[in-house]
């Protein structure tokens, strides 16, 4: 696999304006969670005002008003190496994400996984690989489609990174983690919840999710991911929960 990847720009502008122009919009057009003006589920505007996670927060996990490492990765390191987050999974970013997971618009997963890119746009030459989390076979029938799946093959897309589906598969059909909110009763819902379907052998893996909590799940799919051989697995999601 190529080794150096030439570092991708991406810019907020470019991301927005490519969504306005996107045939799924055309058909059903978004309208901004922020202002409500019609081409896109956040506009430029609204974008640049979205609440980003900043410092402090865990290095590992995330964690908002910690670091660098939380109590809880101090005493029980997670198998990730590092969780990062563009936003706070509050307001319109939110609401963005609850459309995409639970109301089928797909249209708004090119502009949410073109903002992720350009959060890790000059942290990726060293990754060899993205792969998204997977769901359930049970549950991807009743949804339709994996969110998590679409963000990454945007990702994928603005970055030039190569995206692997079914890289993992998902075999025990747990509870929504959306119900659990205990970092112990979370590991312990996805424990052994993972396999991993291909090899892996010393590569660099890109862990793509929608939100992180405790980063149980993340967690659990690095060590599904770490035991095939994977020399290092990096997780990154849309927002973090406080």
């Amino acid at each position: 696999m190529e080794s150096e990847r030439r570092q991708p720009s991406v810019r907020i502008e470019s991301v927005v304006s490519r969504i306005a122009k996107s045939t799924l919009d055309l058909v059903f057009p978004m309208h901004c969670l922020g202002c409500h003006q019609e081409g896109a589920v956040i506009c430029f505007e609204c974008a640049k005002r979205l609440k980003r996670l900043e410092r402090p927060y865990c290095d590992k996990c995330a964690q908002p008003n910690s670091g660098p490492v939380c109590a809880w990765c101090l005493e029980r390191p997670l198998a990730v190496e590092t969780i990062r987050a563009v936003f706070l999974f509050e307001g319109p970013v939110r609401e963005a994400v609850h459309r995409l997971k639970y109301r089928g618009q797909r249209a708004a997963a090119p502009q949410l996984g073109g903002l992720m890119a350009q959060t890790v746009a000059g942290d990726v030459r060293s990754v060899d690989l993205a792969t998204p989390v997977p769901l359930h076979p049970s549950r991807l029938r009743e949804r339709g489609y994996n969110q998590s799946l679409l963000l990454a093959k945007e990702l994928g897309k603005v970055l030039g990174l190569p995206v692997q589906d079914g890289l993992l598969s998902k075999v025990k059909n747990s509870p929504p983690q959306v119900g659990t909110r205990s970092r112990e009763d979370r590991q312990s819902n996805v424990s052994d919840s993972f396999e991993c379907r291909r090899p892996v052998e010393g590569l660099t893996v890109l862990l793509i999710d929608d939100v992180a909590t405790t980063g149980s799940t993340l967690s659990e799919c690095a060590a599904t991911l770490k035991a095939a051989g994977a020399k290092s697995v990096r997780g990154l999601v849309l927002a973090r929960e406080l």
